[in-house]
């Protein structure tokens, strides 16, 4: 059997990078904003290194396209754009 490596930072900073530039974008926008998520159950904010904190500690981070438009959805419909 081989030994079990842990994972680089190099591999970290690759699975980053997935991100879509458009969901970057909107990650960006989000940035210092509050929003009442369902999905977290009450209202988060996103900081300026992308944590979602609720009540003062760090419940996720917004490091996938599918976090990135989730919590989208509720801003937008938070701000009453349409999508």
């Amino acid at each position: 059997m081989g030994v079990i490596k842990k994972p680089t930072h190099h591999y970290i900073k690759k699975k980053m990078e997935t991100i879509t530039k458009e969901n970057k974008q909107l990650r960006r926008e989000m940035r210092n904003e509050e929003i009442l998520s369902i999905d977290y159950e009450g209202v988060v904010l996103v900081n300026n290194k992308y944590k979602i904190i609720m009540n003062g500690p760090t419940i996720d981070t917004l490091n996938t396209n599918k976090k990135i438009i989730n919590l989208w959805y509720y801003y937008c419909k938070q701000e009453g754009l349409n999508l």
